[in-house]
């Protein structure tokens, strides 16, 4: 439960995402206004599938399924599950993966492999 004297890391993992924003984190990376995707929704939907690998109400679905206390729930970590996604989908080199998502190569193998990891335990 959020209260007022919640500090500000746990207001983040108190928050539990959906699709729509999935959908706007992703459009950061891929370029795309708010706009554009919500102009297009219907294509934007494909788009996202190619790219990831799962329709946006899915990923919403995996990362909630990330349990509560661990850290790796935390909201801000959104765009590394979005890259371990896209990895799972195209196995595609870290090197390409770091341009996409604006971070250190090393970075992004790391939590890569981290939410791949973490994703064992999941059952659909």
């Amino acid at each position: 439960m959020v209260t007022q004297s919640t500090p500000p890391t746990e207001l983040y993992r108190a928050l539990q995402i959906t699709a729509d924003t999935v959908i706007r984190t992703a459009s950061i990376y891929q370029g795309l206004t708010a706009r554009a995707v919500n102009h297009e929704a219907y294509r934007y939907q494909r788009t996202f599938r190619g790219c990831f690998g799962v329709a946006p109400h899915l990923a919403a679905e995996l990362w909630n399924m990330l349990d509560d206390e661990d850290p790796l729930s935390d909201i801000r970590w959104v765009s590394y599950f979005l890259a371990t996604l896209m990895f799972l989908r195209t196995y595609t080199v870290t090197a390409v993966l770091a341009m996409i998502f604006m971070k250190d190569e090393k970075t992004i193998r790391h939590w890569v492999w981290v939410f791949i990891e973490r994703s064992r335990a999941w059952t659909l």
